[in-house]
């Protein structure tokens, strides 16, 4: 686990060396992530373009498919069924857990896990925890990374 050298949050109050940018409650979240996807800026770019390459193969799997039929479409719908339930059973509460990791590995003291079925949102917090760019931008993007890095070896192999 990193030392957090950051200031803390009374820290960051009491200090004319920053500057309070936004304050966001937990249900601004969703507006305020949504808001960032539609900046395109490099990590997006790459995020957008990494997720078009990997709709690609599986429109480009589906073609095969139908050109040279190597399972029948009733399985086919059945394995993109169990991917979807999947996805939201299995995939969710490991992505959490490695936004967690992420945040424990950059100092952070506690992790919260929570969710906002309404909204259909799950998050690991850490509250009270500063985290740097270097710091924000490995939370943000170890589930990324882990997640797409293990699936994308299931389908080469």
């Amino acid at each position: 686990m990193a030392e957090n050298n950051n200031p803390n949050i009374e820290e960051l109050h009491a200090s004319d060396n920053y500057q309070l940018v936004k304050t966001l409650k937990h249900s601004e979240i969703v507006d305020f992530v949504m808001q960032q996807l539609k900046q395109l800026r490099r990590p997006m770019l790459f995020f957008y373009g990494f997720t078009l390459v990997l709709f690609l193969i599986i429109v480009w799997i589906t073609l095969v498919n139908f050109i040279n039929p190597v399972i029948s479409w009733g399985s086919y719908w059945l394995f993109l069924l169990y991917g979807i339930v999947a996805g939201m059973v299995l995939v969710i509460p490991v992505h959490e857990a490695l936004h967690g990791l992420a945040y424990w590995l950059a100092g952070a003291k506690r992790v919260k896990y929570g969710m906002d079925l309404r909204q259909m949102v799950f998050y690991a917090s850490a509250p009270g925890f500063v985290a740097d760019k270097h710091a924000f931008t490995v939370i943000a993007f170890l589930p990324f990374i882990i997640i797409n890095l293990f699936f994308g070896t299931g389908i080469v192999f």
